[in-house]
């Protein structure tokens, strides 16, 4: 039946994850696993074919160091990450984080060696919003500005 939603609705606009998972599955979702000469697992990752036929990751993905310990982890749902993106160095600290939002934004993180929180900034569309914090090691805030899709709206506290 034809109405004013159908004949105004967006043909190019994506569906939603929840929509996409309930009317569109993705199909032969299989995992995978690379390894290091050693044997040891190096990656692991899930994909499978979506629903316009394209091979898309579906699924946690997590790289290793060779001793096992988490070098990098995510989650993608068709195609796109979700949740926690986390990347660890070889002696276990945590140097960044993305948190992938349900919202289309993403918050990135970074640690000092020390554990202290390096700078927190808000992304979306690939353009830093809102605002951006750094701190130094010992966990003092250095600065604290806000931008406005990727350009700088103004700085706290004012020079």
């Amino acid at each position: 039946e034809m109405n004013e939603a159908w004949i105004l609705q967006d043909e190019d606009a994506p569906a939603s994850l929840p929509d996409l998972e309930a009317t569109q599955p993705i199909h032969d979702v299989q995992e995978h696993r690379e390894a290091y000469p050693s044997g040891a697992t190096r990656a692991r990752w899930g994909a499978g074919e979506g629903p316009d036929g394209r091979y898309l990751l579906h699924g946690a993905q997590e790289w290793l160091y060779e001793d096992g310990r988490p070098q990098w982890q995510v989650t993608y749902r068709y195609g796109v990450k979700v949740g926690k993106e986390t990347y660890w160095s070889r002696d276990g600290r945590k140097l960044w984080e993305w948190d992938h939002r349900p919202d289309g934004s993403s918050v990135w993180t970074r640690w000092w060696p020390n554990g202290q929180k390096r700078s927190e900034s808000t992304w979306r569309d690939f353009r830093c919003v809102g605002v951006a914090r750094t701190w130094d090691p010992s966990g003092e805030l250095t600065s604290e500005i806000e931008l406005t899709e990727g350009v700088l709206a103004e700085i706290f506290p004012e020079p």
